[in-house]
Order: C-alpha cells, then sequence, then structure tokens
C-alpha cells in the first residue's frame, strides 16, 4: 500500500529514516521513488511504530513507501515471498528486518544483483550485499537496564526477567 497523505506520528524510529534518505540519492530521480518496507510482521505494536516512522519518513522526504509483512515472526517463507514481490515489482530501495539471517541471504543478494539497495534493519544477515545495517545494541541496553534496576533496589531484591516468544 502507498501512502501519500500526511500523517502526523512519532519520531521513535527515525534511524529508520536515515536509511531511507541514503537510498533516495541513489535513485532513479525521474520518477518518485518507491521504498519497500518489508518487517518481521505487521501485527505487533512494535512494527507498527516502524511503520508509522516509515510512513512519516516518506512524507518527509517525497518517498512513496509500500508497507507489507508477515502478520507473525515465525513466517519466514511469508516474509520471503514479499521480498521477491518487491524484487520482481522493481521498487527502488528495499528495507528489511530479516526474520532468519540465513534464510533473507538469497533474496537479498538477488535484490543487490537487480541493482536495488537494501536496508537491513533490527536483526543481521548472512550477506555483505547491502547497503546499510541499522539495529540497536541489546546487549548495551540491557546493561543499562541491569544498572538501573540496581539503583532503584538500592543493590539488594529479586529481579525476574521474562521473554516473550514472537
Amino acid at each position: 500500500m502507498r501512502f501519500r497523505c500526511g500523517l502526523h506520528v512519532s519520531d521513535g524510529r527515525s534511524w529508520l529514516l536515515l536509511g531511507f534518505c541514503l537510498l533516495a540519492g541513489a535513485c532513479n530521480r525521474s520518477h518518485r521513488a518507491t521504498v519497500a518496507v518489508v518487517p518481521k510482521a505487521s501485527a505487533d505494536i512494535f512494527w507498527q511504530s516502524v511503520h508509522a516512522g516509515a510512513v512519516k519518513g516518506g512524507w518527509d522526504n517525497r518517498v512513496d513507501i509500500v508497507w507489507d509483512g508477515p502478520p507473525n515472526e515465525t513466517d519466514i517463507a511469508g516474509e520471503m515471498k514479499i521480498m521477491e514481490t518487491m524484487i520482481d515489482r522493481r521498487v527502488d530501495a528495499i528495507a528489511v528486518a530479516p526474520s532468519d539471517r540465513s534464510a533473507f541471504k538469497i533474496v537479498v543478494d538477488r535484490a543487490a544483483a537487480a541493482g536495488i539497495p537494501v536496508v537491513i534493519y533490527d536483526s543481521g544477515i548472512d550477506t555483505d550485499k547491502y547497503a546499510t545495517f541499522v539495529a540497536t545494541d541489546n546487549y548495551l541496553g540491557g546493561e543499562m537496564g541491569a544498572d538501573r534496576l540496581g539503583q532503584v533496589l538500592n543493590g539488594k531484591g529479586k529481579i525476574v526477567m521474562v521473554k516473550t516468544v514472537p
């Protein structure tokens, strides 16, 4: 789906916009650039915030955004099929959060061979055929969270970490 209307959204995912801006310079400027954004999933609130940032970035930079992702992070084949569709569609650039670092090597390499720049975000991939990689440092984030909890609890007490399943 393309977005050509202005939406007021948060700047929480502005790091992704940097990738779009970098790619916009590499696109053919005789037409309005189209960037496909392929998240790991589309139903989760995290991915919805990425969607909002992509829409805002597209609006701010006069780039059409095509957002398409599987409903959940376990649908690796579905996400890869969406990537294949975007490559066949010949979008100007693709931003993808690969749900499997080895499986996505094939489609990212295919996009690069087709001359479509790819931004990898959120998770790594087993290829170097992309324009840039953007992600948080989860290890550092964990350290910062643990330090803050230690301060709040004055070094005493028990902490439970709950891992969610995608």
